[in-house]
């Protein structure tokens, strides 16, 4: 009886350890349901949490200030290129930092869905 017994725990345990998703000191997420293709209405802070199931997943968001460079030190493709009114070439080098909104995630999310929030810096973490 107790082989039964531990075998009919095993799934739940997956389960509940496959739904379980740690939210780091600086970052906010939001939890995604797969099935029903919804975004809870709250993001996630730091902490470890239960999501309800193995087809939920969290998409990280940085909650620290970020920065956006477009300069020729990187490389020449990253400048801003342009032309004025008479047809001049114009090339601009920007530097800005910037911070999310946590109480906007969700609309940033319904925008650009999962991998639209500049692929490098949102980082999907699945437990499929």
């Amino acid at each position: 009886m107790g082989a039964v017994q531990s075998m009919v725990r095993m799934p739940a345990a997956v389960s509940v350890s496959a739904s379980l998703v740690q939210v780091g000191t600086l970052e906010f997420g939001l939890d995604w349901d797969h099935l029903a293709q919804t975004v809870a209405p709250e993001p996630l802070s730091n902490g470890l949490h239960y999501l309800g199931g193995p087809w939920h997943s969290v998409v990280i968001y940085p909650g620290t200030l970020q920065n956006m460079v477009f300069s020729s030190a990187d490389s020449p493709q990253d400048e801003l290129h342009t032309r004025t009114s008479d047809g001049l070439q114009v090339v601009l080098e920007v530097t800005f930092q910037y911070q999310l909104l946590v109480h906007e995630l969700k609309e940033l999310f319904s925008d650009y869905g999962p991998d639209g929030y500049l692929n490098i810096r949102a980082q999907e973490t699945s437990f499929f």
